[in-house]
């Protein structure tokens, strides 16, 4: 059985023949905002030195180290990552323990095994 064969498809308008964007379509430009942006961005990495991130962040950690829920917060994300949401810490070590016990458990019955003890010859 042969299959019927395929029309081509003709390419939609502001289209190449293989689906890219066609010199001129509107669409192609992209995000408007990118080239605004990325000026912003440089004016900020001109204007900010190193000196002045750290007295940021000795702010920063002064405003933490006072009791500033907000800082200490702004803090730790930056320092040790966003908390996942929905995740209790203490459910999550007792899971590490557990496959951890898991894993100490196999090594070691393979310790055994190659060993001979444990084997009812």
């Amino acid at each position: 059985m042969t299959e019927p064969k395929k029309k081509p498809k003709k390419p939609q308008p502001g289209r190449t023949a293989t689906g890219q964007f066609a010199k001129g379509n509107q669409a192609a430009k992209g995000n408007p905002y990118t080239k605004k942006a990325a000026e912003m961005r440089k004016a900020l990495y001109q204007a900010i030195t190193p000196d002045d991130v750290r007295e940021i962040v000795e702010t920063l950690k002064a405003q933490a180290k006072a009791g500033d829920l907000k800082a200490i917060a702004i803090l730790f994300d930056r320092v040790l990552g966003t908390a996942q949401a929905g995740i209790d810490l203490l459910e999550r070590l007792e899971q590490l323990e557990t496959a951890l016990d898991a894993v100490e458990q196999a090594a070691e019955s393979e310790t055994n095994r190659r060993k001979g003890i444990g084997f009812n010859a």
